[in-house]
C-alpha cells in the first residue's frame, strides 16, 4: 500500500510562530516556513513547529474503490484528508459553481490552497479516459485567479548573485495579499526593470504566483517622470557593471556579496550544517572565509570564538562534506549550466575530474541534454581551477561512481519500458498501470524503439506485433513477463 500526501503547515501556527520572531526574522508564507521545517537536518530545530499531512491519494490497496472510499478508508486509519464533494450530474454549470463557491470560503480555511482538483469518482470511469505517459486524464486542476494589491513602490534594490548577476529588488510598502504581508519582491532583470518603467514613488500591483511568490504585474500609478536609470556601480563592491543580454553584471574580481552567494551555495550543495547567512558573513567580515575552500582550513577555536557553542558541530559537518560524490563536486562548483541533474549526467559520462576538463566540446556535446552553449559553458567553467585547487590542498576527496555497479543498475532500470498490447483476464488497464509502477516500470505510450519489451496478452493486436518486429522490439507473453517482473 502507498498513500500520498502534502505536507502543510496550518495559518493558525505560522501566526503563532511568526508572532514569537522579531520583525526582521518572520518568514514570509506557510509555505516556506512547512519547507524549510522539513529540510531541517537537526530534529532540534523542528522542535516547536508543527507540521500535518493531508493524505490525497491510496495505492495498492483496492483498484476498483471510488474515489470517496479511497478517502473514507483513509480517515479510518487516522490520516487527514481534504472534503470531498460528488457531482452526481457533472456539467460546465455544476463544475464551475462549486468552484466558485470553494474560492468564496478558502479565506476561512486554516491552510492555505490555490484551486481544486476534480476526479472520476468511479474506477470503470477512471479506466475508460486512461492517462497519457505524464498524467491521467481524469483528474484536472483549476486554479484560483491569483490575487492582487497595489502598493507604493519605495525603493529599488539590487542584489548580487554567485555567478555576478545583478538582480533589482522592489522594497514595497507592506501590503497583505493572500494571507501574507509583501513587503518585497523581484524585478527578475534589469531588462524586466526597463519595460515595467518602474521608479520610486510610483504605485504597482503586486500578486503571489500561485499563492506563493510575489510578484510585480504592472505599476498602477505613474508618479514620476524620466527613464530608469541601471546603477553603474555594483553596490556590493563599487565595481563597474555591463549590460549582458537581459541582465546586468558585476566586473569586480572581488566581491563581497557575489563571495559571498557563492560560498552559500557551496554550504547548501554539499549539505553542511549550521551556517546561516548571519554566520556567513560574520565568518567572510573576519578574513576567516573568502572562498568555499576556506571551510576546509577553519579551526574549531576559530568557529567557537566568531559563532559560539556550535562551532564543534559546525566543525564537524564541515569535516562530514570533504568526502563529496563527483554530480555533488561538480554542481557545488557554481559553474554556469551545471547543476545537480547535469552533474550527474557527467558523473555518468566520464570517469574522472581529470578527464572532464581534458573533453573536447564535441565530446561534452555527446552527453545528453548539453547543447553548444552549456558544453562551451561547462568547459570554461571546468578548466578554471581556481575554482577546485585549493580544496584538494585542504582535504577535500572526489567518490567516483562505482562504473560496474552503475552500469548494472542502469541496465535493469532500461528493461523497464514496456507496452502491453490485448486483454489480460480479470485485471483492467488500470490495474495494470498501477501494478507497473509500483514496480518502478514505465508504460509507454505505444510501439516505438524506446521499448524493451512488448508485452503479448490475449488477443495481442496484429498491427502492435507488426510495428514491434519492424522497430526490432522484443516481444514477451504476458505470462513470462508476470513471471519475471511481477511476481
Amino acid at each position: 500500500v502507498e498513500i500520498r500526501g502534502e505536507l502543510y503547515m496550518r495559518i493558525s501556527e505560522f501566526n503563532r510562530i511568526n508572532n514569537s520572531l522579531p520583525s526582521d526574522e518572520k518568514y514570509s508564507n506557510p509555505r516556506n516556513l512547512a519547507a524549510g521545517t522539513a529540510k531541517q537536518k537537526d530534529a532540534r530545530m523542528m522542535e516547536g513547529r508543527t507540521l500535518n499531512f493531508m493524505a490525497f491519494e491510496l495505492l495498492g490497496w483496492n483498484n476498483q474503490a471510488t474515489i470517496e472510499e479511497k478517502a473514507s478508508t483513509l480517515k479510518t486509519w487516522g490520516f487527514e484528508t481534504s472534503d470531498y464533494l460528488t457531482i452526481d450530474s457533472p456539467n460546465y454549470e455544476e463544475v464551475f459553481k462549486h468552484f466558485k463557491s470553494v474560492e468564496n470560503e478558502r479565506d476561512s480555511l486554516d491552510f492555505e490552497i490555490d484551486g481544486v482538483v476534480f476526479k472520476y469518482n468511479l474506477a470503470s470511469d477512471r479506466e475508460e479516459v486512461g492517462a497519457t505517459d505524464h498524467h491521467p486524464r481524469w483528474q484536472i486542476a483549476l486554479k484560483f485567479e491569483s490575487k492582487g494589491k497595489s502598493t507604493k513602490l519605495n525603493a529599488i534594490t539590487w542584489q548580487v548573485g554567485r555567478t555576478s548577476v545583478l538582480t533589482p529588488v522592489a522594497e514595497l510598502e507592506p501590503v497583505e495579499v493572500s494571507g501574507a504581508v509583501i513587503g518585497r519582491a523581484t524585478m527578475h532583470n534589469a531588462d524586466f526593470l526597463i519595460k515595467l518603467d518602474a521608479k520610486p514613488g510610483d504605485f504597482v500591483y503586486v500578486e503571489r504566483s500561485g499563492e506563493v511568490i510575489p510578484k510585480i504585474i504592472r505599476v498602477t500609478a505613474k508618479n514620476t517622470t524620466g527613464k530608469v536609470n541601471l546603477p553603474d556601480q555594483c553596490p556590493s563592491c563599487g565595481a563597474k557593471t555591463v549590460r549582458s543580454g537581459v541582465n546586468l553584471l558585476c566586473t569586480g574580481d572581488s566581491c563581497r556579496g557575489r563571495d559571498i552567494q557563492q560560498i552559500s551555495s557551496w554550504i547548501q550543495k554539499t549539505g553542511i550544517d549550521g551556517i546561516g547567512s548571519k554566520s556567513l558573513e560574520k565568518l567572510y567580515d573576519s578574513g576567516l572565509l573568502k572562498h568555499y575552500s576556506d571551510l576546509y582550513s577553519i579551526t574549531e577555536e576559530q568557529l567557537v570564538s566568531l559563532l559560539g557553542k556550535n562551532g564543534a558541530k559546525i566543525l564537524s559537518s564541515i569535516e562530514g562534506a570533504k568526502r563529496l560524490p563527483f554530480q555533488t563536486f561538480l554542481a557545488a562548483l557554481g559553474i554556469d549550466s551545471l547543476g545537480r541533474t547535469m552533474g550527474k549526467r557527467l558523473e555518468n559520462s566520464f570517469e574522472s575530474l581529470e578527464e572532464l576538463v581534458e573533453a573536447s566540446i564535441e565530446k561534452l556535446k555527446s552527453v545528453e541534454g548539453i547543447s553548444d552553449i552549456t558544453a562551451l559553458n561547462i568547459q570554461k567553467g571546468i578548466r578554471q581551477t581556481e575554482r577546485y585547487a585549493k580544496l584538494f590542498e585542504n582535504g577535500v576527496k572526489i567518490i567516483y561512481l562505482d562504473k560496474k555497479t552503475d552500469q548494472k543498475q542502469t541496465k535493469v532500470k532500461k528493461q523497464m519500458k514496456i507496452y502491453i498490447t490485448g486483454k489480460v483476464e480479470d485485471i483492467t488497464k488500470a490495474q495494470l498501470k498501477e501494478m507497473t509502477a509500483e514496480k518502478g516500470i514505465e508504460w509507454g505510450s505505444g510501439v516505438s524503439k524506446s521499448l524493451d519489451y512488448l508485452v503479448l496478452a490475449e488477443n495481442a493486436g496484429e498491427k502492435r506485433q507488426e510495428q514491434a518486429a519492424a522497430l526490432g522490439v522484443k516481444m514477451i507473453s504476458w505470462e513470462e513477463f508476470y513471471s519475471k517482473y511481477l511476481k
